[in-house]
């Protein structure tokens, strides 16, 4: 596998990516950032064209996720701050909240809980 950076690329959707690229099956592979039109953004490492170990996301509405990913979900130990200050911090499977964690609802108060599926 050759990983190289190369020009912008713009998606069907109108989202573009620039960083590193597999230059053999043409993927998104190694570090990158891509950006959507509602304002989104993801930056950190990519796998066979998907957010894949370690990485933060950008919501066009301020909430953010910063944290291991695997295959474009969350996956992994990861701290989600809402754009009003609550956050969860704690361990995810495929996207949902799962595991040991806590979750901050104001300044001064915590809920420590673990999530069973």
């Amino acid at each position: 596998m050759i990983c190289t950076k190369r020009q912008p690329v713009e998606y069907e959707n109108k989202s573009i990516y620039f960083g590193e690229w597999n230059t053999i099956t043409d993927q998104r592979h190694g570090r990158g950032i891509q950006c959507w039109m509602d304002g989104s953004r993801y930056e950190g490492y990519w796998k066979n064209d998907r957010a894949n170990v370690k990485g933060i996301l950008y919501h066009a509405d301020g909430d953010v996720y910063d944290g291991e990913w695997l295959q474009d979900k969350a996956h992994g130990y990861g701290i989600y701050t809402h754009i009003d200050g609550a956050r969860y911090e704690g361990f995810w499977s495929d996207d949902k909240q799962d595991g040991k964690g806590r979750q901050k609802i104001n300044l001064n108060f915590y809920f420590f809980y673990k999530f069973f599926r």
